[in-house]
């Protein structure tokens, strides 16, 4: 199998030894929506391109994947204050209860499992998926 990257570096062309050449785009991941977080911004760019060149993202999951990276944010901060000031709070009574960071961290959680195996992120998901093969690609011999 040669790889030619040619003169568009965001093109590659494959050439298998079937002769036949298939092109396809290293990243069509638009730029993340004005409404995300920066960090969310940095997330889509980084784990986008990788979906995307993975099969992973189409332009009909955008919207998803973008909740999915405002959720991994939120996760994520939600994570770090458990991580600092544990997941249980003292009340001004005295009494022990769940700290409000633990409950978000846990509905950041539960979001992100269900936009996770929406977009086919974990490999539950993905071992789940039934993919035909292209016709053209079938030997019948």
């Amino acid at each position: 199998m040669d790889i030619d990257f040619g003169v568009d570096s965001n093109i590659i062309k494959i050439d298998d030894d079937s002769a036949k050449s298939k092109t396809m785009a290293v990243s069509d991941l638009p730029e993340p929506p004005a409404r995300l977080s920066e960090e969310a911004k940095a997330h889509w760019r980084s784990v986008g391109e990788d979906m995307m060149n993975a099969d992973l993202l189409g332009k009909v999951d955008l919207s998803s994947f973008g909740r999915y990276c405002e959720a991994f944010i939120g996760y994520s901060h939600a994570q770090r204050e458990c991580d600092e000031k544990g997941i249980y709070q003292t009340t001004p009574n005295g009494y022990m209860q769940l700290a409000p960071w633990k409950v978000a961290r846990d509905r950041f959680s539960d979001e992100l499992t269900k936009l996770e195996t929406k977009l086919m992120i974990n490999p539950l998901s993905r071992r789940g998926a039934k993919v035909k093969p292209a016709q053209e690609n079938l030997d019948l011999d």
